[in-house]
């Protein structure tokens, strides 16, 4: 992955993150379905098919996404979760599409 693509990665996280916070204020604040909600709104809402050169299928993200939350948990990485995750968010889709 390059730079470009990790920056551009890491923005359509953060607007991810804002679209959930929003979104959260005004269903009452936990999500169990944070994930779903994740990979909707980078699938359908974001030009996430431009970033990586193809469009992962929701599912496909839904699965990355739970990997890479366990993964930055068990890292006790300090960077900013957007940031740390568009480092290895392609590295993940793959995986996750051999699942």
């Amino acid at each position: 992955m390059n730079d470009d693509q990790g920056v551009r990665i890491q923005e359509i996280l953060q607007r991810a993150k804002v679209a959930h916070g929003a979104w959260a204020v005004y269903s009452g604040g936990e999500d169990d379905d944070w994930a779903g909600f994740y990979a909707a709104f980078i699938v359908d809402m974001s030009p996430i098919a431009e970033a990586l050169g193809e469009s992962p299928g929701q599912d496909q993200t839904v699965i990355a996404l739970r990997a890479l939350t366990r993964a930055y948990q068990d890292a006790a990485s300090t960077d900013a979760w957007p940031k740390w995750y568009a480092q290895r968010f392609a590295d993940a889709l793959e995986q996750a599409g051999r699942a």
